[in-house]
């Protein structure tokens, strides 16, 4: 079994190629591969532009740290003695809590403010309206519809030992798993999955079902609109910790079978309706 967009590591620890190569039907022309690096370029440029600089960001974040610490600590304490009891026997903990929060939030207000000046300005604006335009235009080139669904799926690293797969955790990543947005999309023939780096493929034919495996992972970002613990989402009992990842007691698979080789296309559990009403079948 392979996972689809899996990256194997087992032979080659600076592998970057995704196993979904395979069923790649379009990529995206080298003219517009460089039309669209060059539009990323400058809206990257634009949003460094709306930060503030690395010593106030850097002393933003001790600020917070240093100033929620005492507080905490100063919350703690009053159980055992009075405000003015804990005052008199470290007078220093109150200055530097207030004094590090206050930091903290000058510091943010001035981050909030700069960001919203620097996006909204003229320059900012005409490069993200580029941006879009160009990656509308990559998506026309390889015949993905206007209208196809948004749709996240897990993507990652692994190591296989034997027909064990352990999903690996690259340095400074906070999970395993990472959940990029692709079109979804189909015809008579074959179901299609496409992002800006090319149009994948899937033959009906290939497809052998859908299942849920209980199985507890927790993926990086959230990309939808709605709130993850809006209505729509509250039947997959979504949780969050504080590095701001998302935790799923269980994910969806699509099986696939191709040439006698078995594939596995994993989907976050809220992609369930979704996956489902595009292959027409029920998971088991």
């Amino acid at each position: 079994m392979r996972p689809f967009f899996g990256i194997d590591l087992t032979e080659n620890k600076n592998n970057e190629t995704v196993n979904a190569e395979t069923f790649l039907a379009a990529k995206p022309s080298a003219a517009m591969s460089q039309a669209l690096a060059q539009a990323m370029a400058k809206a990257g440029e634009a949003l460094e532009q709306s930060k503030l600089a690395l010593p106030l960001r850097i002393g933003s974040w001790i600020s917070g740290a240093v100033g929620g610490l005492c507080a905490l600590g100063l919350l703690k304490s009053f159980r055992r003695v009075t405000v003015p009891e804990a005052y008199h026997n470290a007078p220093w903990i109150f200055w530097l809590a207030g004094g590090g929060l206050a930091v903290w939030l000058l510091l943010k207000l001035l981050a909030d403010r700069k960001k919203k000046a620097v996006l909204e300005n003229e320059d900012s604006t005409r490069s993200f309206d580029s941006l879009e335009r160009v990656q509308n235009s990559v998506y026309q080139e390889m015949n993905v519809p206007a209208n196809a669904r948004e749709v996240d799926v897990l993507w990652c690293y692994y190591k296989t030992k034997g027909d064990t797969i352990a999903v690996v955790e690259k340095k400074l990543a906070v999970t395993g798993y990472d959940n990029p947005v692709f079109k979804l999309f189909w015809d008579e023939k074959n179901l299609y999955l496409a992002n800006l780096d090319g149009k994948y493929a899937i033959p009906f034919s290939a497809i052998q079902g859908i299942r849920k495996v209980s199985k507890h992972i927790r993926i990086s970002k959230w990309n939808k609109n709605l709130p993850s613990s809006s209505d729509t989402y509250k039947p997959y009992k979504l949780t969050s910790d504080n590095y701001g990842c998302l935790h799923m007691k269980w994910y969806c698979v699509l099986d696939l079978v191709r040439d006698n080789q078995s594939w596995e296309v994993w989907l976050p559990n809220y992609e369930l309706p979704v996956i489902e009403h595009a292959v027409g079948i029920r998971a088991q």
